[in-house]
Formats: C-alpha cells, structure tokens, sequence
C-alpha cells in the first residue's frame, strides 16, 4: 500500500494549525478537529486509481494555500475536486467548515451529515458528539423545501446553485431566509418566484411550467419570466 511522505503531513499540520485559530474564533466549532491530520490518502501501488489519488492530494494542496490566503471559494472547490477524485469522506468535515464560514448553512450541514454517516461510528465519541452538535446547530439555521412540478426532469435552481432532482420534484435543504427558486426545460417557459423560509420550517410548493408560445422557451429566451 502507498503512504504519503512525511513532508505532507507536515504541510498539513501548518494548515491544520491556521485551521485551528480559525475553528477557535467560531464558539464550540473549536473542539472539532480536522480529520485529515490523521487520515493520510492510502491509494494503491499502481494503475489509475493512485494517479487519481495523487491529483486528490494536489488537490488538497492547493485548497490548503487558498485557506490559509483566505481565498474561500477557489479553496472550497479545490477541496471538492479532492473529494471527487479520492472519495474519502473525511474531506466532508473540510468541506462542511468552509461552507459555513461562507454562509451557506444548508450545504455545510449536508456536508457535516455525510461526515458523521460516512465515519461517525468509527470516530472517538468526544469528536463524534462535538461534530453532532455543530450539525445540530447548522440544522436549525435550516428549512425545508418541499417542491412538486409538473414537467419531469425540469432544471431546479435554488438561487445560483442547481439541484439534483428527479422525476416530478426534489426535497430541498436551503438556508432560512428569502431565497431565489427557478424551474425550466427546453421547450417550456421558465418560471422565477421567490420565498421566505423560518428556521426549521417546511414549506410545500407546487410550480408547473406551461409550454413555450411563438418558439420562446428556455433555450432561447435571453432572461427567464418572473412571476
């Protein structure tokens, strides 16, 4: 099996440390610490998967550098890449502090839930409940999103960001607050309406998309319709 130098759990273990002043500047968030210190990527001896596994850590690398610069977007989607390539769920607890340090409670409790699904049994239980408590409190920052259409397959975009539906809707986390909610699909007419969620609130909403007129559609309209 391939082990990573030691050179790289040192480059880690200077991030890690700026990771920490960051962790301890946000209340109980300071008792999680971050799992890649103690989980070296371990791909095989080789063949693509080690290839891929090498770029994961590039990866992994560069996200470190954009942190540490405060660059969070570009260092949040290297650490996406990483995950994509490697698989390893430890990146998820990563993943799941930048995106909350963004804002974006919704996605950062969705990471930090795949965390603890992926991992929490194997985890010591002071980390294990420390990590449970920073979920519990990123959920209920959180609202639910109950959606239902008409058009099966329609593209659903919750503010800037597309969600993976199927069929004829999707169950959405989203952050509370007033959110941005669009349905299209070619050959239908966009349809753009906003709403407010509470804090632990479930909202059903059904929204049918009704066929494009004189050729208009998504596809070729240069803004969507607003209702």
């Amino acid at each position: 099996m391939f082990v990573w130098p030691t050179r790289t759990y040192q480059y880690w273990g200077a991030w890690l440390l700026g990771g920490f002043v960051f962790l301890a500047g946000h209340g109980s968030r300071a008792e999680l610490p971050a799992p890649w210190g103690e989980r070296a990527l371990a791909p095989p001896a080789s063949g693509p998967r080690e290839q891929a596994m090498a770029e994961a850590w590039a990866s992994f690398q560069r996200g470190a550098a954009l942190r540490a610069r405060g660059e969070l977007e570009p260092a949040l989607a290297e650490l996406g890449r990483a995950h994509q390539l490697s698989s390893d769920p430890a990146l998820l607890f990563d993943i799941a502090q930048l995106e909350q340090e963004l804002g974006r409670n919704a996605l950062a409790a969705d990471a930090l839930g795949g965390y603890l699904r992926e991992l929490g049994p194997a985890l010591p239980e002071a980390r294990r409940a420390a990590t449970q408590r920073q979920l519990d409190a990123l959920s209920a920052r959180t609202g639910t999103l109950l959606l239902q259409t008409n058009v099966q397959g329609a593209t659903i975009e919750l503010d800037d960001a597309v969600v993976n539906a199927r069929g004829f809707g999707a169950s959405i986390s989203v952050d509370a607050g007033k959110r941005r909610v669009s349905l299209s699909k070619p050959g239908y007419e966009t349809k753009t309406l906003w709403l407010e969620l509470a804090p632990g609130e479930t909202q059903e909403l059904r929204v049918d998309l009704d066929k494009a007129t004189a050729g208009r559609s998504d596809a070729t309209a240069k803004k969507p319709r607003w209702t």
